[in-house]
């Protein structure tokens, strides 16, 4: 009876590991719109505002200034409204209506270092977490049952 019982509790404690930690990772939703700037060439762009609360109709006002290349144009991935400017203005102010990524385009020779555009590399998706808590969780149910078998 024992045994019976601590291998219950063994598997109990497997799934509710899993189960917390996938609940503790689970996405929920967001109050804001990020905007992001990413710079094509050499050249420089920014934002007035990197997150807007959805919904509010705050305008976001993008910059592009020229260092060693000329600006060309915006790209916008993203919904969003042309207040003022288009998109091949320097100064352009957009308002969000989701999560955009606004890409400041430079073209010319230059000289720069060539490195405009850089962005952060993909961090690891949550499900490798989860599952390495479960491959940890079962090593232990495993291992407790190899105990209590003798």
């Amino acid at each position: 009876m024992k045994k019976i019982i601590a291998v219950l509790l063994a598997v109990i404690m497997v799934f509710a590991l899993a189960v917390s930690t996938a609940a503790l990772i689970s996405p929920t939703p967001d109050d804001y719109d990020d905007i992001k700037v990413v710079v094509d060439g050499n050249g420089k762009a920014e934002a007035d505002k990197y997150k807007v609360k959805k919904g509010s109709g705050d305008d976001v006002t993008l910059t592009a200034t020229e260092t060693t290349d000329s600006f060309t144009n915006w790209t916008i991935e993203g919904e969003y409204i042309i207040v003022s400017g288009s998109l091949s203005s320097k100064v352009l102010v957009i308002e969000p209506e989701s999560d955009i990524v606004a890409t400041a385009h430079f073209k010319g020779t230059g000289g720069g270092n060539g490195n405009g555009g850089n962005t952060s590399p993909k961090t690891s998706d949550p499900i490798v977490m989860v599952l390495a808590v479960m491959m940890v969780a079962v090593a232990g149910g495993i291992f407790c049952v190899r105990k209590i078998r003798g």
